[in-house]
């Protein structure tokens, strides 16, 4: 019986490559770098991914996220500040195995937009930019949890003190594995 069971668990986490879609949650640190890093203070991530695989190893990955920080004391836009940033990504993912352990790099390119609220004006920035993601993902049975890490890169346009919306973040990951036929 013992057997039994740990043939069933095995076959279990082995399929996990033979789900075609994954449906992720993550939520973690926002770290500005940068001119964002000379005026925000580090802030919060949170967003949903969509995955589907398209060869052995490599998949396509869909992220929507959304960051938060306010503004440090001293700086350009002074005290009181908010950046409230939305960003749409389009990510080429590689695992060179996938296991009971995943681990895995990505890289892509997105949309940013993001408002900065001051206390008498807001400021838009819209832009697209470069994104590269590394972390790994423990899988059990349909499941995932997991840690990532992302920096994105994008040049602003504007008049005011910023030239790059750059930032890095860090977090934890859900996910939940689809079988589609």
């Amino acid at each position: 019986m013992k057997k039994m069971l740990f043939a069933v668990l095995l076959v279990a986490i082995m399929a996990q490559s033979a789900f075609a879609l994954s449906l992720s949650a993550n939520g973690g640190v926002y770290v500005p770098q940068g001119s964002y890093g000379n005026e925000f203070n580090v802030g919060y991530d949170y967003g949903l991914s969509l995955e589907k695989d398209i060869f052995i190893f490599t998949s396509l990955k869909a992220n929507y996220h959304k960051y938060y920080a306010k503004g440090k004391d001293g700086g350009y836009f002074k005290s009181g500040t908010e950046l409230d940033g939305n960003a749409a990504e389009l990510m080429l993912k590689v695992a060179p195995f996938d296991f009971i352990v995943e681990p895995y790099v990505a890289v892509g390119g997105g949309y940013y937009w993001d408002k900065i609220t001051t206390k008498t004006d807001s400021y838009p920035q819209n832009r697209f930019g470069f994104v590269g993601e590394a972390g790994f993902n423990i899988n059990i049975l349909i499941f995932s949890v997991g840690l990532n890490a992302k920096y994105y890169t994008s040049k602003l346009n504007g008049d005011n003190n910023l030239n790059n919306g750059n930032a890095f973040t860090a977090g934890a990951v859900l996910t939940v594995h689809i079988p589609v036929l």
